[in-house]
């Protein structure tokens, strides 16, 4: 399938999961926000995989794959401060993924804390 099947194929995803009744986030799974995180964040909603991500990390708070998740979202909201604090909190928990630290340079570097972001 070429690159514009699979589009298709994922547009035909998202709006099909917009029309299945979905559990609220108070009653929705731990799994099942992470599944609308992640829905959420390749539909480049950003505000609702925040959500979703932060209602993850209320049932699952050891989990370090909510924070890290969430920390890039809210990297990519520009709200960089609540972002280092989340992606600093997911390596604390043993997460150390390529992404999780470019995230952690870029909102270091836009607190203006530059030597910590280059060391």
């Amino acid at each position: 399938m070429g690159r514009h099947g699979w589009q298709r194929v994922l547009l035909f995803a998202v709006i099909l999961m917009g029309c299945m009744p979905r559990p609220t986030l108070a009653q929705a799974t731990s799994g099942q926000l992470r599944q609308q995180g992640e829905a959420c964040l390749r539909a480049g909603n950003d505000p609702c995989a925040e959500r979703a991500f932060s209602a993850y990390i209320n049932l699952r708070p050891a989990d370090p794959a909510g924070y890290a998740l969430r920390g890039i979202v809210l990297n990519r909201m520009e709200q960089y401060a609540n972002s280092v604090k989340d992606l600093e909190h997911a390596i604390d928990l043993g997460e150390g993924t390529w992404d999780i630290f470019a995230n952690y340079a870029d909102g270091l570097r836009q607190l203006g804390r530059i030597d910590e972001a280059i060391g």
